[in-house]
Protein backbone atom coordinates (compact mmCIF):
# COMPACT_ATOMS: atom_id res chain seq x y z
CA UNK A 1 0.00 0.00 0.00
CA UNK A 2 3.24 2.27 0.24
CA UNK A 3 3.88 2.11 -2.73
CA UNK A 4 0.44 3.19 -4.14
CA UNK A 5 0.17 6.16 -2.22
CA UNK A 6 3.79 7.31 -3.59
CA UNK A 7 2.33 6.58 -7.48
CA UNK A 8 -0.47 8.52 -6.11
CA UNK A 9 1.07 11.53 -4.36
CA UNK A 10 4.18 11.43 -7.22
CA UNK A 11 1.41 11.42 -10.02
CA UNK A 12 -0.18 14.59 -8.70
CA UNK A 13 2.78 15.92 -8.06
CA UNK A 14 3.41 15.45 -12.30
CA UNK A 15 0.59 16.73 -12.49
CA UNK A 16 0.46 19.71 -10.53
CA UNK A 17 4.21 20.82 -11.86
CA UNK A 18 2.77 19.84 -15.65
CA UNK A 19 -0.11 22.46 -15.39
CA UNK A 20 1.45 25.08 -13.50
CA UNK A 21 4.76 24.72 -16.20
CA UNK A 22 2.15 25.38 -18.88
CA UNK A 23 3.16 22.45 -20.55
CA UNK A 24 0.39 20.61 -21.02
CA UNK A 25 -3.21 21.40 -20.96
CA UNK A 26 -5.56 20.66 -18.28
CA UNK A 27 -7.89 18.33 -20.65
CA UNK A 28 -5.63 15.93 -21.18
CA UNK A 29 -5.22 15.02 -17.20
CA UNK A 30 -8.70 15.30 -16.82
CA UNK A 31 -9.76 11.25 -17.52
CA UNK A 32 -6.31 9.99 -16.13
CA UNK A 33 -7.06 11.96 -13.12
CA UNK A 34 -10.72 11.04 -12.88
CA UNK A 35 -10.48 7.55 -13.44
CA UNK A 36 -7.82 7.39 -10.70
CA UNK A 37 -9.85 9.29 -8.16
CA UNK A 38 -12.89 7.11 -9.13
CA UNK A 39 -10.53 3.75 -8.17
CA UNK A 40 -9.82 5.27 -5.18
CA UNK A 41 -12.76 6.23 -3.94
CA UNK A 42 -14.71 3.29 -5.01
CA UNK A 43 -12.23 0.80 -3.26
CA UNK A 44 -12.34 2.75 0.26
CA UNK A 45 -16.03 1.95 0.10
CA UNK A 46 -15.51 -1.51 -0.81
CA UNK A 47 -13.19 -1.95 2.26
CA UNK A 48 -15.07 0.19 4.43
CA UNK A 49 -18.11 -2.12 3.92
CA UNK A 50 -16.10 -5.03 4.36
CA UNK A 51 -15.11 -3.63 7.65
CA UNK A 52 -18.59 -3.71 8.79
CA UNK A 53 -18.88 -6.97 7.12
CA UNK A 54 -16.40 -8.75 8.85
CA UNK A 55 -17.36 -7.08 12.78
CA UNK A 56 -20.75 -8.74 11.80
CA UNK A 57 -19.36 -11.83 11.33
CA UNK A 58 -17.69 -11.44 15.26
CA UNK A 59 -20.27 -11.31 16.80
CA UNK A 60 -22.11 -14.38 14.59
CA UNK A 61 -18.64 -16.41 15.89
CA UNK A 62 -19.40 -15.56 19.63
CA UNK A 63 -23.12 -16.53 19.46
CA UNK A 64 -22.36 -19.76 17.29
CA UNK A 65 -23.29 -22.28 20.24
CA UNK A 66 -21.55 -25.80 19.09
CA UNK A 67 -23.82 -28.86 19.08
CA UNK A 68 -23.20 -32.11 19.91
CA UNK A 69 -23.67 -34.61 16.89
CA UNK A 70 -26.56 -37.29 17.76
CA UNK A 71 -25.04 -40.47 18.17
CA UNK A 72 -22.08 -42.01 16.55
CA UNK A 73 -19.81 -39.21 15.40
CA UNK A 74 -18.64 -39.97 11.63
CA UNK A 75 -15.29 -40.73 11.26
CA UNK A 76 -12.79 -37.92 9.87
CA UNK A 77 -11.18 -38.10 6.03
CA UNK A 78 -7.96 -40.13 6.26
CA UNK A 79 -5.96 -36.62 6.69
CA UNK A 80 -7.78 -35.58 9.52
CA UNK A 81 -7.79 -39.37 11.13
CA UNK A 82 -3.82 -39.33 10.45
CA UNK A 83 -3.67 -35.83 12.91
CA UNK A 84 -5.30 -37.63 15.25
CA UNK A 85 -3.75 -40.36 15.13
CA UNK A 86 -0.52 -38.55 15.74
CA UNK A 87 -1.71 -36.92 18.22
CA UNK A 88 -2.26 -40.39 20.34
CA UNK A 89 1.17 -40.66 20.22
CA UNK A 90 1.65 -37.86 22.46
CA UNK A 91 -0.65 -38.77 25.03
CA UNK A 92 -4.20 -37.53 23.78
CA UNK A 93 -7.20 -39.66 23.83
CA UNK A 94 -10.26 -38.91 21.53
CA UNK A 95 -13.30 -37.27 23.88
CA UNK A 96 -15.99 -36.00 21.30
CA UNK A 97 -17.32 -34.03 18.89
CA UNK A 98 -18.83 -30.84 17.94
CA UNK A 99 -20.98 -29.03 14.79
CA UNK A 100 -20.72 -25.42 15.14
CA UNK A 101 -22.74 -23.57 12.76
CA UNK A 102 -21.94 -19.93 11.09
CA UNK A 103 -25.06 -18.70 8.82
CA UNK A 104 -26.41 -21.09 6.15
CA UNK A 105 -23.10 -22.95 5.81
CA UNK A 106 -22.23 -26.83 6.30
CA UNK A 107 -21.51 -27.12 10.00
CA UNK A 108 -18.15 -27.17 10.98
CA UNK A 109 -17.08 -30.22 12.90
CA UNK A 110 -14.50 -30.25 15.77
CA UNK A 111 -13.20 -33.11 17.16
CA UNK A 112 -11.69 -32.84 21.14
CA UNK A 113 -8.81 -34.37 22.68
CA UNK A 114 -7.83 -34.28 25.98
CA UNK A 115 -5.27 -35.95 28.54
CA UNK A 116 -5.21 -37.73 32.05
CA UNK A 117 -3.39 -34.68 33.11
CA UNK A 118 -6.41 -32.36 31.91
CA UNK A 119 -3.79 -29.17 31.80
CA UNK A 120 -4.18 -29.37 27.93
CA UNK A 121 -6.66 -30.36 24.98
CA UNK A 122 -6.82 -30.24 21.24
CA UNK A 123 -9.08 -28.96 19.16
CA UNK A 124 -8.67 -31.01 15.75
CA UNK A 125 -10.31 -29.57 12.36
CA UNK A 126 -9.63 -28.97 8.74
CA UNK A 127 -8.87 -25.19 7.85
CA UNK A 128 -8.24 -26.18 4.29
CA UNK A 129 -5.74 -28.61 5.73
CA UNK A 130 -6.27 -30.60 8.72
CA UNK A 131 -5.26 -28.87 11.78
CA UNK A 132 -4.49 -29.19 15.50
CA UNK A 133 -4.84 -26.79 18.06
CA UNK A 134 -3.26 -26.91 21.59
CA UNK A 135 -5.37 -25.21 23.90
CA UNK A 136 -5.17 -24.38 28.01
CA UNK A 137 -6.50 -21.95 30.50
CA UNK A 138 -4.49 -20.84 33.51
CA UNK A 139 -6.14 -19.56 37.35
CA UNK A 140 -6.73 -15.97 36.02
CA UNK A 141 -8.65 -16.87 32.73
CA UNK A 142 -6.84 -16.16 30.01
CA UNK A 143 -6.02 -19.44 27.67
CA UNK A 144 -2.97 -20.21 25.86
CA UNK A 145 -3.75 -21.48 22.33
CA UNK A 146 -0.63 -23.12 20.17
CA UNK A 147 -0.81 -24.42 16.80
CA UNK A 148 1.78 -25.92 14.32
CA UNK A 149 2.63 -24.44 11.36
CA UNK A 150 1.11 -20.53 10.20
CA UNK A 151 -1.24 -18.60 11.84
CA UNK A 152 -1.35 -14.93 12.95
CA UNK A 153 -0.24 -14.34 16.71
CA UNK A 154 -2.95 -12.93 19.09
CA UNK A 155 -1.78 -10.92 21.86
CA UNK A 156 -5.07 -10.33 24.46
CA UNK A 157 -5.65 -10.34 27.77
CA UNK A 158 -7.69 -13.18 27.54
CA UNK A 159 -5.78 -15.24 24.87
CA UNK A 160 -2.35 -15.44 23.81
CA UNK A 161 -2.12 -17.67 20.23
CA UNK A 162 0.64 -18.16 18.46
CA UNK A 163 1.78 -20.63 15.65
CA UNK A 164 4.86 -22.38 15.75
CA UNK A 165 7.75 -23.72 13.47
CA UNK A 166 7.38 -27.49 12.89
CA UNK A 167 4.69 -30.53 13.54
CA UNK A 168 2.59 -31.07 16.11
CA UNK A 169 5.13 -32.63 18.96
CA UNK A 170 6.93 -29.43 18.33
CA UNK A 171 3.52 -27.21 19.21
CA UNK A 172 3.12 -29.27 22.20
CA UNK A 173 6.54 -28.80 23.56
CA UNK A 174 6.15 -25.02 22.87
CA UNK A 175 2.85 -24.73 24.61
CA UNK A 176 3.63 -26.68 27.78
CA UNK A 177 6.40 -24.84 28.48
CA UNK A 178 4.74 -21.50 28.11
CA UNK A 179 1.97 -22.90 30.05
CA UNK A 180 4.80 -24.08 32.89
CA UNK A 181 5.59 -20.66 33.03
CA UNK A 182 2.02 -19.40 33.64
CA UNK A 183 1.41 -22.13 36.20
CA UNK A 184 4.09 -20.67 38.21
CA UNK A 185 3.22 -17.32 38.04
CA UNK A 186 -0.81 -17.82 38.04
CA UNK A 187 -1.23 -20.96 39.84
CA UNK A 188 -2.77 -23.95 37.97
CA UNK A 189 -4.19 -24.56 34.89
CA UNK A 190 -7.88 -25.20 34.62
CA UNK A 191 -8.50 -29.43 34.46
CA UNK A 192 -10.36 -29.76 31.31
CA UNK A 193 -9.96 -34.33 31.00
CA UNK A 194 -13.83 -35.05 30.07
CA UNK A 195 -15.72 -34.24 27.27
CA UNK A 196 -18.31 -32.45 29.66
CA UNK A 197 -15.24 -30.66 31.12
CA UNK A 198 -14.57 -29.51 27.34
CA UNK A 199 -18.29 -28.63 27.19
CA UNK A 200 -18.10 -26.45 29.93
CA UNK A 201 -14.90 -24.37 29.10
CA UNK A 202 -15.88 -24.13 25.71
CA UNK A 203 -18.68 -21.58 26.51
CA UNK A 204 -16.11 -19.25 28.22
CA UNK A 205 -14.00 -19.47 25.32
CA UNK A 206 -16.13 -18.35 22.92
CA UNK A 207 -17.36 -15.62 25.58
CA UNK A 208 -13.99 -14.44 26.30
CA UNK A 209 -12.31 -15.03 22.32
CA UNK A 210 -14.74 -15.71 20.08
CA UNK A 211 -13.97 -13.48 17.15
CA UNK A 212 -10.45 -12.21 17.87
CA UNK A 213 -8.62 -13.66 15.15
CA UNK A 214 -11.26 -11.55 13.11
CA UNK A 215 -10.61 -8.36 15.20
CA UNK A 216 -6.91 -9.26 14.65
CA UNK A 217 -7.13 -9.27 10.86
CA UNK A 218 -9.39 -6.05 10.90
CA UNK A 219 -7.37 -4.41 12.81
CA UNK A 220 -3.69 -5.43 11.61
CA UNK A 221 -4.97 -5.56 7.84
CA UNK A 222 -8.07 -4.14 6.84
CA UNK A 223 -7.41 -0.78 9.09
CA UNK A 224 -4.36 0.06 7.47
CA UNK A 225 -5.91 -0.92 4.16
CA UNK A 226 -8.78 2.17 4.77
CA UNK A 227 -6.19 4.73 6.04
CA UNK A 228 -4.29 3.65 2.80
CA UNK A 229 -6.84 4.10 0.31
CA UNK A 230 -8.41 7.45 2.44
CA UNK A 231 -4.76 9.13 1.65
CA UNK A 232 -4.74 7.93 -1.97
CA UNK A 233 -8.61 9.16 -2.56
CA UNK A 234 -7.73 12.14 -0.57
CA UNK A 235 -4.12 12.67 -3.08
CA UNK A 236 -6.90 11.75 -6.07
CA UNK A 237 -9.66 14.46 -5.47
CA UNK A 238 -7.02 17.01 -4.90
CA UNK A 239 -5.31 16.14 -8.42
CA UNK A 240 -9.18 16.62 -9.96
CA UNK A 241 -10.02 19.61 -8.15
CA UNK A 242 -6.22 21.13 -9.66
CA UNK A 243 -7.40 19.90 -13.17
CA UNK A 244 -10.83 21.31 -12.65
CA UNK A 245 -9.43 24.80 -11.56
CA UNK A 246 -7.35 24.92 -14.25
CA UNK A 247 -9.82 24.31 -16.34
CA UNK A 248 -12.00 26.88 -15.77
CA UNK A 249 -8.96 29.57 -15.51
CA UNK A 250 -8.19 28.35 -19.34
CA UNK A 251 -11.96 28.84 -20.18
CA UNK A 252 -11.86 32.93 -19.32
Amino acid sequence: MRILIAAYAIGAIVVAVTLLAGSARAADFMFPVFVASSISIATLIVVVLRRRTLRGYVARVRDAVPTVPPGIIDAPDPDVAGLIGELRGLGFTLAGGTDTRLGSAAPIRTWVMTEPAGEAWIEVGRAGRPLAVFLSQTADGRFLETRAGRGEPIDHPHLLARAVDGGAADALAAHRATLAEWIAERGPARPVRTFDEFLEVEEDIRRKTGGLRILSYIEHVVDPSIRSWAIAAGIGLVAALVVLARIAIDAR
